[in-house]
């Protein structure tokens, strides 16, 4: 992208984060009057805890609004600001992949069996149960667009070790031979979510959480591999929380 093209673009985001800055503060702020006014008149039955999830869900569609009306007025504004949802990735897990696998003696393991996917494309983590252990964990699958994908993870004992690349799916993983008898390895994924594009200049604009802004500003990792196009939200993921990013592309 030429330099006064990336320009514009920067000066655009500060544009919007501002409009939307304020256009969030405005709706919160009716949304909170509102519920005080009401809060005197319903019970404890869940009532007022059903309103502000109503409200809360009103308001993201309401900035959702924004970002489709800039999309409408000028198409030069596409080229910039890209959009992506992330609907209730569920939390980091230490072996939602693959459960702790003993580890032979001498000689690697490849498992095919056993393995679970993750529930969105994201980045994958290994971590063995003893001092000690080493050696390379080589998983096979695919990417957000269906293509083969390899990763090899060195392992480190007992330390959690993240991958960099956003598997889809995962086929075979391959284990290092053992250090001591009843070595294992668990594999499990992390926070990094899958964008499923090369990003240009990843920059973020605006970021949701749980259909509240995020103060701190995620991490988007650009690279010219799909799989390695990452971002990491600075609230944890959970299972129940939305995420919505804004971001120049």
């Amino acid at each position: 992208m030429p330099l006064a093209d990336f320009e514009k673009g920067r000066r655009l985001s500060k544009q919007l984060n501002k409009y939307l800055d304020d256009f969030y503060e405005e709706i919160q702020e009716a949304v909170n009057t509102n519920i005080t006014n009401i809060s005197t008149l319903v019970s404890n039955d869940g009532t007022l805890s059903s309103l502000k999830t109503t409200a809360k869900t009103n308001l993201v569609g309401a900035i959702n609004e924004v970002h489709d009306e800039v999309d409408a007025n000028d198409a030069k504004h596409d080229a910039y600001l890209k959009k992506i949802t992330f609907t209730a990735p569920d939390a980091v897990s230490a072996d939602g992949v693959l459960s702790a696998t003993a580890l032979a003696n001498g000689e690697t393991t490849e498992v095919t069996e056993g393995i679970t996917d993750p529930d969105m494309p994201r980045c994958l983590s290994i971590v063995g149960n003893a001092v000690g252990i080493s050696g390379n964990v080589v998983i096979n699958g695919t990417d957000e667009d269906d293509a083969d994908l390899t990763e090899t993870i060195v392992a480190s004992g007992t330390d959690t070790v993240n991958g960099t690349k956003a598997f889809k799916t995962i086929t075979d993983i391959t284990l290092p031979a053992r250090n001591a008898e009843a070595d294992t390895i668990a594999v499990g994924w992390n926070d990094k979510l899958g964008l499923g594009r090369v990003v240009t200049e990843g920059y973020p604009v605006y970021a949701i959480a749980d259909g509240s802004k995020e103060t701190t500003d995620p991490a988007i990792t650009k690279n010219a591999t799909m799989a390695l196009n990452v971002v990491d939200f600075d609230t944890a993921s959970d299972g129940s929380k939305d995420f919505i990013l804004f971001y120049i592309g």
